[in-house]
């Protein structure tokens, strides 16, 4: 038996938003990338790898 792949998209411009909604777009893609890695193996999905999600930091933190 093959296991299922499903990929996962956030899709946000890098510049154009008001501070207040840049602000929260970070913060949500922050936690996401952080914190909310934490329980994806008891949901049967597998945490991104250290170096792809430092350079998702890298770009979440050049949000305008």
């Amino acid at each position: 038996m093959y296991p299922l792949v499903l990929a996962t998209y956030e899709i946000v411009c890098s510049k154009g938003y008001d501070a207040d909604t840049a602000a929260a777009v970070k913060s949500f893609l922050t936690v996401a990338a952080n914190e909310g890695q934490a329980s994806l193996s008891q949901a049967g999905y597998i945490a991104l790898p250290d170096e792809f999600k430092q350079r998702l930091l890298t770009s979440v933190e050049a949000i305008a």
